[in-house]
């Protein structure tokens, strides 16, 4: 049994879910089975992926919230781009969805449904199985049910077989591309009824006896171990309900492991992942230095600040998980009066919200739109060389009511190089919009320039210069 996972959108658990603007999905796995004898050989391939639409689980809790992006042409062209690039690859699809129909995951498989009626593709059948519902009570003998349900796709799918002179006797005409939230406990062992079956197609072929024990028990334990590996990648523990896949039965010490492996699977979540996505990232040279501010450099109570103001705009944004290009948190300064903002800044719009990190919630926030932007300077405080960022504003663009020169100003212990990371990060995204925006990058003092919010005593005191 070989998986091979896909390069694109890979990544652990909860950072990764669903799908890109390019069609790319969240844990997408291809699994070939093979049986090799004396030459020939007979092949049974199959795949899983996070359902291929707009959504996102972010949060602390057990089980984070399921966010379905509301913006329906936008999921219908990730859908298509995906189901186009995956039937160029395995011609014939048979989704098979696992979700619940109850709360957010079945809004999630209804919004699946939906587009894939829309879409409406002669070469794509989807088959629901509410798995949680189906096997409620300890009935996973009713997974096995599947095969009569999909008795004329399994027939039509096929295997492939191929003699030792390399002559094709049968060809596998498509794929099952079976999913649940996760593509992980439940896919597993429903993708392993699939396999049992099709290596009885296998092992005919090949002329062999199928329901030889010794070929059971190295099935089972092969696409078992195949489960814990698929797990240990994207969710850090070993797959969960895989004494059943190993022993065709479920007990009370296989429950004890489950419950272990969800605990270690949320410390995991909490405390690790967003490392693990970063090395990841770097592996695969899609490491940004805007994603590393948000997910390296910052501490929990930070990040959970950046979690929150995110949630609160994406009414204003409805894609904003897709088009955020950094998140920040700086200083600002009005009437000797210093806060705390979260700067997050997209494509279009920098949002600065005012946090309050005892309170643990959001005080005020005011934006603007990056078109508005006239310049960026940035600089540093004689004394304190603490560093700041200015940008100045057209208010006939943005709204009257803003402070036409706001100015941002690093916090303590912040990481090195934040302003300059920020000024460059918005200076890049300002130009595609305002290709007028200036960018100074020659470091002034504070004391050379004015400053639109304000200025602090002592530097105030120091004599100024002019340029």
């Amino acid at each position: 049994v070989i998986s091979r996972r896909n390069k694109y959108r890979a990544g652990t658990r909860y950072n990764t879910r669903g799908a890109d603007l390019n069609g790319h999905v969240a844990n997408f796995v291809e699994t070939e089975q093979l049986v090799i004898s004396n030459g020939s050989w007979a092949s049974y391939v199959t795949i899983r992926g996070s359902v291929p639409l707009l959504w996102s689980q972010t949060g602390y809790k057990i089980k984070p919230p399921l966010k379905i992006n509301p913006n329906e042409d936008l999921n219908r062209k990730v859908f298509s781009l995906h189901l186009q690039e995956q039937l160029s690859l395995y011609k014939k699809q048979v989704i098979v969805d696992l979700l619940s129909q109850k709360g957010s995951e079945g809004e999630l498989s209804q919004s699946y449904y939906y587009h894939f009626a829309q879409e409406n593709n002669p070469h794509v059948d989807y088959f629901r199985f509410d798995f949680n519902r189906e096997t409620k009570g300890g009935n996973f003998h009713k997974i096995y049910e599947l095969i009569d349900r999909l008795d004329d796709q399994l027939q039509y799918i096929n295997v492939c077989h191929v003699n030792q002179q390399g002559e094709v006797f049968s060809d596998q005409s498509g794929v099952f591309r079976v999913n649940c939230l996760d593509c992980l406990d439940r896919t597993n062992l429903v993708q392993s009824v699939f396999a049992r079956h099709a290596l009885n197609q296998q092992l005919a072929s090949l002329e062999f006896d199928a329901q030889s024990e010794f070929v059971d028990i190295v099935f089972k334990e092969a696409w078992a171990n195949n489960g814990d590996h698929i797990s240990k990648q994207y969710a850090g523990t070993r797959a969960l309900k895989t004494d059943f896949t190993r022993t065709g039965k479920r007990d009370t010490k296989g429950r004890m492991k489950d419950s272990v492996n969800s605990i270690s699977r949320y410390y995991q979540h909490s405390f690790r992942d967003r490392f693990k996505q970063i090395a990841i990232d770097i592996l695969l040279g899609n490491f940004e230095l805007s994603v590393a501010n948000q997910s390296i450099m910052w501490n929990d109570d930070q990040l959970k600040a950046i979690e929150v103001c995110i949630s609160f705009i994406e009414s204003d944004v409805p894609s904003i998980e897709e088009i955020i290009v950094g998140t920040w948190i700086v200083l600002l300064r009005e009437d000797e009066i210093e806060k705390q903002v979260v700067l997050v800044l997209t494509k279009e719009v920098c949002y600065c919200i005012h946090y309050d990190f005892v309170q643990k919630k959001i005080l005020e926030h005011e934006y603007f739109r990056l078109e508005g932007v006239i310049s960026l300077q940035r600089g540093s405080l004689k004394r304190s060389k603490q560093e700041f960022l200015q940008v100045r504003l057209d208010t006939n663009v943005v709204s009257q009511k803003l402070v036409p020169i706001q100015t941002f100003y690093e916090p303590p212990s912040c990481p090195n190089q934040l302003m300059s990371t920020i000024a460059n990060e918005m200076f890049e995204t300002t130009k595609k919009i305002n290709p007028k925006v200036v960018y100074n990058q020659k470091e002034v003092h504070e004391g050379d320039i004015v400053i639109g919010n304000y200025r602090s005593k002592e530097d105030m005191a120091q004599p100024t210069s002019t340029e």
